[in-house]
Parts: structure tokens; sequence; C-alpha cells
């Protein structure tokens, strides 16, 4: 995707003038160009490690400009830390001329913002936006990765919350045919999902259940808030539930 105009003046794309033999020009008080010594580049540290939690919202890492002229196309690699995956790569440096192309991996375990002026100034924040997965460890912890722009690596880092055993909420019952949904909570992310009174759970996550007992063991382990595949009888038909857990 090509993203243009997100804050005005954040950066700008520096005309091919203003370069001679690879140096830059700067102008003078008097309007007149003069040399000047490019200052050494580095990939800012992230801004903050932001706390993330299994089916909660993504949030993002942020690293500030440091509104520096490039004369070549800038890369931007990131990463996703373990247990995360990345939604998106942003930086507000995309406008008027400065033509950006952002692209994050299907399984959201890589993204790249490229710029594609050869003379350009990064002069707007870089935000890469992250979500835990699923099979984030109850414990939580921190995690990191990279972040690569202009030859220079930087920690990509997120904190993973202590979560919660995952659960129905709801009524289930042992019957001759297997495990009977007879009652869901209202309000409560089984009933979103679309569990409903009277279906029987045949499987959870791929693993067929005929207990309670079964069912437990099956969702052991498993974040609250993590969704889950799992398979139900449902007026003589089999039906698979995207099923969020609920908080024990």
């Amino acid at each position: 995707m090509t993203n243009k105009g997100i804050k005005p003046y954040a950066a700008v794309a520096v005309a091919a003038s203003l370069f001679t033999g690879g140096t830059a020009f700067a102008a003078t008080a008097e309007g007149a160009p003069s040399n000047f010594a490019r200052p050494a580049r580095s990939l800012p540290p992230q801004q903050s490690v932001p706390d993330l939690d299994t089916g909660g919202p993504a949030k993002d890492v942020v690293y500030k400009a440091d509104s520096l002229i490039r004369n070549q196309p800038g890369r931007f690699v990131a990463q996703a830390p373990p247990y995360t995956r990345i939604v998106s790569i942003n930086t507000t440096t995309c406008l008027g001329s400065v033509i950006c192309t952002a692209t994050v991996a299907p399984d959201g375990k890589s993204a790249t913002m490229t710029m594609q002026n050869n003379n350009w100034i990064w002069g707007g924040e870089l935000s890469v936006t992250l979500k835990a997965e699923d099979n984030a460890p109850m414990a939580g912890g921190q995690f990191s990765s990279t972040m690569t722009f202009d030859g220079t690596t930087q920690p990509l880092t997120v904190n993973i919350v202590p979560g919660t055993q995952g659960v129905i909420d709801g009524y289930l019952r042992n019957t001759a045919s297997g495990v009977n949904v007879l009652f869901v909570a209202p309000g409560s992310n089984s009933q979103s999902s679309g569990l409903m009174a009277g279906d029987i759970i045949r499987s959870f996550n791929g693993t067929p259940v005929t207990t309670t007992a079964a069912l437990n063991q099956a969702m052991a382990g498993k974040r609250a808030g993590a969704t889950f595949p799992v398979i139900v009888e449902r007026g003589g038909a089999w039906v698979t539930v995207q099923l969020k857990l609920d908080r024990q």
C-alpha cells in the first residue's frame, strides 16, 4: 500500500539539486548554501514498552525520528516478538512527495516500511502495532525481537501480562450423548462467540471430548481471551464455533 499525508510538516523530500558528489548543502542565514558535516545516523530506541494481553487491544511500539537527510531509499524491517503478531507498520514521514510502501507478512511475523525517494528526511515517528497471540504463556513475560533501519538495529520489546485460565461461561453437564450445554451466560464471550444452549460439544481445538473432565483437560493452560475452534452438534448438524474463552 502507499501512504501519503498523515501529519503536516513531519518530513519533506529533499531536492536533488541540494546534493553534489554525495555532499549535502544547507542554506546559510543569507540564503547561500554552505557545506555541513552529516551527524552520525542511528536508529533511536523505542519510546516505551507496551503491555499486551491475549484477546486485548493492539498497541504501538514507537521509534522517534532523527530528522536527518537520507540521499537514498530507506527501509525499516520489524520482526514480531515471540507470542505476538504485527498488525501494521506506519510512519508520519510518509507525506507529500515522500512515497512509502508498507507490507506486513501474512502471518504477522515481520513487516517492512520502504521510503522510495532518493532524497528525504526522516522527520516523523515510526510505529509498529502488535497484538498478543492466543498461545502466549500463562505466566506472561517480556519478549524481544528487532527493528532494523539504515544499517542499525534496536530491540523491539513488549510485555505480555500474566493471564488467567480460560473457561466456558455456562452450565455444562455430562449426558449419554456427550457434553451438553444447558446454559450460556448472557453477555459472556461464550455467548458472543455463538455457543448456544442445547449444543453438544464434540471437540475443543482439535481434541475430541466426550466428558466435562476431558473438556477441562483440553482447555487447561489456555488463556482467557484466546479463541479456539470448538465443534458442536446442533440440531443434528456439526457446527464449528470460534470460541473466545471467558475469565475463570
